[in-house]
């Protein structure tokens, strides 16, 4: 689904949830791609600042992350993570690094505005609470640490490789891209980040092109 759009309807409008009742009830997932949609806007540089080549490339690239930021932040106050409890969402190639500040932000703010009076729809949960529920992001260049694991919890996080994109492989081969993001995890978060969480969330669509959900694929986690 596009980040942006010619189409000015807020995220949380109401006229989007026969969408989100169709996605729930057919189990599919939504994603949200960076780079999609229109955001000309966005990267528009003026000449003089100086920015071309590959120096360009590389400040667009964190600009295109973040506003995906702004979509997930968006979408876990709009309401429909809690008027839709299962569907879930994807923020696709926009990395990992941004979210646990994300969250933590949100969190506060919850509390500090007392929105768990303003908007009962919310029950207990925080912003965090429907992020590690209903959200899901892919990295492919971070260092996984515990610190990722503790802010954002294992189940939302899926390795990518981007391929072939510019910025996709940081390492020669695969096998020594995979070592740069999970070297210094254990094979149960290895196994999770590279098959088990993706074919949870995509086990319907792995299952109709013949492939078995819960079977990683060989190689991939030792």
């Amino acid at each position: 689904m596009p980040r942006t759009s010619t189409v000015r309807r807020p995220l949380g409008s109401r006229k989007w949830d026969p969408l989100w009742k169709a996605c729930e009830e057919a189990g599919l997932s939504v994603s949200f791609h960076t780079a999609s949609g229109d955001f000309r806007e966005m990267l528009k540089h003026d000449e003089d600042d100086g920015l071309v080549g590959g120096v360009r490339v590389a400040a667009d690239g964190p600009h295109i992350y973040l506003a995906n930021a702004v979509i997930v932040s968006d979408l876990l106050v709009s309401g429909i993570l809690a008027r839709f409890p299962t569907l879930q969402f994807v923020s696709v190639e926009s990395g990992i690094g941004w979210a646990p500040f994300v969250l933590d932000a949100l969190d506060k703010r919850f509390q500090k505005n007392g929105v768990f009076r303003s908007h009962p729809e919310f029950g207990d949960m925080l912003p965090s609470d429907f992020f590690k529920r209903q959200v899901s992001l892919n990295f492919w260049f971070e260092q996984l640490d515990d610190y990722h694991l503790e802010t954002l919890s294992l189940k939302p996080l899926m390795f990518e490789t981007d391929f072939p994109h510019p910025t996709s492989f940081h390492r020669p081969t695969l096998e020594e891209n995979i070592e740069l993001v999970l070297g210094r995890q254990p094979e149960e978060v290895r196994r999770a980040v590279l098959w088990d969480n993706a074919a949870r969330l995509y086990g319907k669509a792995m299952e109709k092109q013949g492939v078995n959900p819960s079977q990683a694929v060989a190689g991939l986690t030792s």
